[in-house]
């Protein structure tokens, strides 16, 4: 029926493609909005979900949108070679939940977005943790910058610890954690991931569609 319209396959694919994508992008953007809402009066309190845990990286900031357009033309391209509507919803399924725990995997391996080294001298409390995602990595540093665990000198601050430190030859403590601006790194960083999959989807697709006859 589509061939007998007087227009191309892909003038036609193009027409009815950005009709979808244009309703995913608002829908998406309207969905990150009221999440953004809820969510934003009690990021990183106590009683609140933080900026770098999976519900907050996944469901709000621009990453929602684009993870919508890479879901339609997975979606898309999968029918076009499935050609079967159950088929098709099963695979788009299983490709978008991978894609969804690849990016998580990334985010909990610091991967993409390494985390700071912060340091601080025996002598005084070590500044707090506050909005930082800490990677459980901390301990003491040597002269040589040598890294050790934490549990050579056992000490939270004060004299004793500077004894100890002083006593093994260790210059300060660190630890290792991401600070709460990189909660945009990694949004525009899954964005870029994202939609960069979803315009080479879409490519392969018009492609497939013109070799189809």
């Amino acid at each position: 029926m589509v061939l007998t319209q007087g227009v191309s396959r892909g003038q036609w694919f193009a027409s009815r493609f950005a009709l979808a994508a244009a309703t995913a992008v608002a829908l998406s953007g309207l969905l990150a909005g009221v999440f953004a809402w809820w969510w934003r009066p009690a990021a990183d309190r106590s009683y609140g979900l933080f900026w770098y845990e999976t519900t907050a990286l996944s469901g709000s900031g621009p990453r929602v949108v684009a993870a919508a357009l890479f879901g339609l033309a997975a979606g898309t391209l999968l029918g076009l070679l499935a050609r079967r509507i159950l088929a098709a919803m099963g695979l788009t399924l299983l490709v978008t939940g991978a894609m969804t725990l690849v990016l998580e995997w990334t985010h909990k391996t610091r991967l993409l977005v390494p985390p700071h080294t912060y340091t601080s001298a025996g002598s005084i409390p070590k500044l707090p943790m506050g909005e930082k995602w800490s990677t459980g990595n901390y301990g003491l540093i040597t002269g040589s910058g040598r890294r050790d665990d934490v549990m050579n000198c056992p000490f939270p601050s004060g004299t004793q610890l500077k004894e100890c430190m002083d006593r093994n030859g260790y210059v300060a403590r660190f630890y290792e954690a991401n600070p709460a601006g990189d909660y945009w790194t990694i949004q525009w960083i899954d964005t870029a991931v994202l939609g960069g999959l979803a315009l080479l989807l879409t490519a392969v697709t018009v492609l497939v569609l013109r070799r189809r006859i």
